[in-house]
């Protein structure tokens, strides 16, 4: 006898009546796979007159969350177009950022109204 079961008829069990329940159990556990996040890229960034005044400025970009623009043109969404007033054979930089860091891309402006 156990000093469980002694402990227990002690305090007027009827240890005979208690059954023993030995469980072992087996868990099979399979993680998912998890994808691994790409390398940020920039696909195409461009600059075209529009007109004499204004660039339109057009970029496409993989596995990006944002795209930021220098000379205050701003902040933006992963692809997209924007016009902005920028000076002639002005270098452009375009600076897109993920999960897994950052790509840059430049662009210079063309001369006004292709002079």
């Amino acid at each position: 006898m156990s000093v469980t079961d002694k402990h227990l008829e002690d305090q007027g069990h009827d240890v005979s009546a208690m059954a023993r329940v030995n469980a072992n159990v087996l868990i099979d556990v399979q993680a998912a796979p998890v994808e691994e996040p790409a390398l940020v890229s920039v696909l195409s960034f461009t600059a075209t007159r529009d007109g004499c005044d204004h660039v339109i400025l057009t970029w496409t970009t993989a596995n990006a969350t944002e795209v930021s623009i220098d000379h205050g043109v701003g902040t933006f969404g992963p692809n997209g177009e924007t016009e902005a007033n920028l000076e002639d054979n002005t270098l452009v930089t375009l600076t897109a950022t993920g999960p897994l860091g950052s790509a840059t891309a430049t662009v210079r402006v063309p001369a006004t109204c292709g002079d």
